[in-house]
């Protein structure tokens, strides 16, 4: 746990970086949706998966390990589920998401690019303060700070119809984390110098690639 401290008080970095991430995400779909006529319905959907993202990760303590909180309720403010409650978060907020489009309260069409714009934002501030935060990964950050930053101009700028436009910065994703990765001091190797994580993100890219290679009618 990364961790500063602030007079008699210890912050939790994590909590920080997160909270600067929502905010630089929230921020960046607003400006996204500013011409949109459905922006109000959108934005007030994504503030909201936000905040389910930032309850249901802070509270995955209770679901994985309910026992320390029984014993210790403080360390609800200082400790999560680690990765788990990330998963558990993601999934909880893309859960929301659906079910407001499937519900039709906004398009998938008008949601899905400002989603994808606010995560790569959040994802840049996130990545560039762990480079600051963290010196000796210094390197994988930067460079995922710039791969995020490029996608995310790419997606502002682009003529592309959205649904192209999307695949495209799945694809590019993908493949620019497969390179980032080999920069990371520990991996673990499991075929032909490639970690667990850079196979999923190949066969990520590969099933894109078939997706965005078939005829308009097809899909």
């Amino acid at each position: 746990m990364q961790t500063m401290k602030i007079g008699p008080f210890l912050l939790n970095m994590q909590i920080v970086l997160y909270l600067l991430f929502g905010i630089a995400a929230l921020l960046a779909a607003r400006l996204y949706l500013k011409k949109d006529p459905d922006r109000g319905v959108v934005f007030s959907s994504l503030e909201n998966a936000f905040l389910i993202w930032i309850l249901v990760w802070k509270g995955s303590v209770l679901v994985f390990d309910p026992l320390s909180v029984i014993r210790y309720p403080m360390s609800l403010l200082y400790f999560t589920a680690g990765e788990k409650g990330i998963w558990l978060a993601w999934a909880a907020a893309g859960a929301y998401m659906w079910a407001r489009i499937a519900r039709r309260k906004h398009s998938f069409q008008a949601a899905a690019p400002a989603m994808a714009a606010g995560l790569l934002a959040g994802w840049t501030t996130y990545s560039a303060l762990q480079a600051w935060l963290q010196q000796e990964h210094l390197l994988p950050y930067v460079l995922q700070a710039a791969l995020a930053g490029v996608l995310l101009l790419s997606l502002v700028g682009g003529r592309l119809p959205p649904n192209r436009r999307l695949l495209s910065l799945g694809l590019w994703l993908s493949l620019g984390q497969t390179a980032i990765l080999f920069t990371v001091n520990v991996r673990e190797p499991v075929l032909l110098s490639f970690s667990k994580e850079q196979l999923l993100l190949l066969l990520a890219a590969a099933v894109i690639l078939i997706v965005r290679n078939k005829p308009d009618e097809d899909r």
